[in-house]
């Protein structure tokens, strides 16, 4: 499914400083476990990768790629077996993505860091 970029940013709740080349973790400790979440803008590839993990888990709980081409991304899920997942409703894919997030920030707990 494409999408435009700005809407892909601004629905994975993207700080105003991720863009071509830089990557964001949001990362979330506490005494239950902890999460983190990542996306990567690979400028050389025209990828945006990204995903949430569980603190000690092998698999992500979710994982996406988004294929860049000029002002669009064509937003594709990834399961554990590196197939794509739920092809029908990438947005929902995202969404989950944003909800992790969301949760993530309102602990008060999490950190953001933009390398």
């Amino acid at each position: 499914m494409t999408i435009a970029l700005a809407e892909f940013l601004e629905t994975s709740q993207a700080p105003k400083e991720f863009g071509p080349g830089r990557s964001v973790d949001w990362i979330l400790d506490d005494e239950g476990g902890g999460a983190r979440a990542s996306m990567a803008w690979d400028a050389e590839a025209g990828v945006i990768s990204g995903g949430v993990r569980e603190r000690g888990a092998e698999e992500p709980v979710l994982h996406f790629e988004a294929r860049i081409s000029s002002d669009e991304v064509d937003l594709i899920g990834i399961d554990d077996t590196g197939e794509t997942s739920a092809p029908e409703d990438p947005r929902g894919i995202l969404s989950g993505f944003r909800r992790q997030i969301r949760m993530m920030v309102a602990s008060g707990r999490c950190r953001v860091v933009v390398a």
